[in-house]
């Protein structure tokens, strides 16, 4: 349910209420340019509050744009042709067919594993970044040993002995475009800010290389680093934003339902929000994008805009919104 609150012709306050009729998660998102944050200071603590709660007794990772089977998670856009990276072949998998639990004698994914993955697993390249494309070669003590850990939960096996995505079928088995077999960890940093100039709420975007969309920064985690690290390295790479995360805020952990899944490797993701205070030099700093992003840039935090970001990014963002306290709001800009 939409609450709107016209003040004037300059501004709104629009809460998003708890709705017991939508799977997604609700969020308090507030747009204003003037003295309307004052009057969110009594209605923002008793929502948020009401929001928040809501959001703790939800113990089970979450998929964007997903639905549930018997309280399995089930992905969409991991099946999506419309969506998929240009390289990889169509997917064929009914949504009813979706869940590992549900019995389908007929299906047969295609396998496909980018060639740039295989020339450079490390079982056939020296130096090569990618793992073993012998996935037993994992599993036996050695160079190529690694136990594989979801945050999600137990990891489930195939009759070969192939991790199971926790999303369901995909109708694509191997690696993909993924260099990890089993969980691929990433870390994604959301930060906002209150425009200087319009006073709108905002974050730090980037326009991916590979298919155009606009997304939150990050990216995987590699051997050795600290989710920390991977947020502050990520966003300094793609936006040329120096900022440390020590103070940022968890938001979301689990799986992200993303079109390089296959079968047999997924995304998983730590995200963490910072909100920036107005007097904070960063809030003002012009975004330089490079590595992965074509554009960074400041975006309003219009839901149209949030709901078309890349892959789970809106469901980060929604969560990261729903936990802003009314103090992060600043309001003594609006005064």
């Amino acid at each position: 349910m939409k609450l709107k609150i016209g003040l004037s012709k300059e501004f709104s306050l629009i809460v998003l209420w708890p709705s017991f009729f939508s799977a997604k998660l609700e969020v308090i998102y507030i747009h204003s340019r003037s003295v309307v944050l004052k009057i969110f200071l009594i209605l923002g603590v008793v929502v948020s509050q009401a929001v928040n709660s809501v959001n703790a007794s939800e113990h089970k990772p979450l998929i964007s744009n997903s639905f549930s089977i018997e309280g399995h998670l089930v992905h969409s856009t991991a099946r999506d042709n419309s969506l998929k990276p240009q390289e990889y072949p169509d997917r064929v998998v009914s949504s009813d067919a979706v869940d590992w639990d549900s019995k389908d004698s007929d299906y047969k994914p295609f396998q496909f594993t980018h060639p740039i993955i295989l020339e450079n697993s490390r079982n056939k390249k020296l130096g090569g970044w990618a793992e073993a494309d012998d996935f037993s070669l994992l599993q036996q003590p050695g160079t190529h040993y690694r136990e594989l850990k979801s945050i999600i939960g137990t990891i489930r096996y195939d009759q070969s002995g192939l991790p199971l995505n926790p999303g369901g079928r995909t109708g694509i088995s191997g690696r993909g475009n993924l260099t990890k077999w089993g969980p691929n960890l990433a870390a994604d940093p959301i930060i906002t800010r209150y425009d200087p100039i319009t006073g709108y709420l905002q974050m730090i975007t980037i326009q991916r290389k590979d298919n155009g969309q606009w997304a939150i920064p990050g990216g995987m985690v590699e051997d050795g680093d600290s989710i920390g690290k991977t947020l502050e390295k990520e966003l300094k790479e793609e936006t040329g934003v120096d900022l440390k995360m020590i103070n940022a805020i968890a938001v979301y952990k689990g799986y992200v339902d993303d079109p390089r899944n296959t079968d047999n490797a997924w995304i998983e993701t730590f995200v963490k929000h910072l909100h920036l205070s107005v007097d904070n030099p960063i809030a003002k700093k012009e975004l330089i994008a490079g590595d992965d992003a074509v554009k960074a840039q400041w975006k309003d935090c219009t839901l149209e805009f949030i709901e078309s970001l890349y892959a789970s990014h809106p469901l980060f963002v929604r969560t990261a919104l729903a936990k802003m306290s009314p103090i992060d709001l600043n309001f003594s800009f609006f005064s």
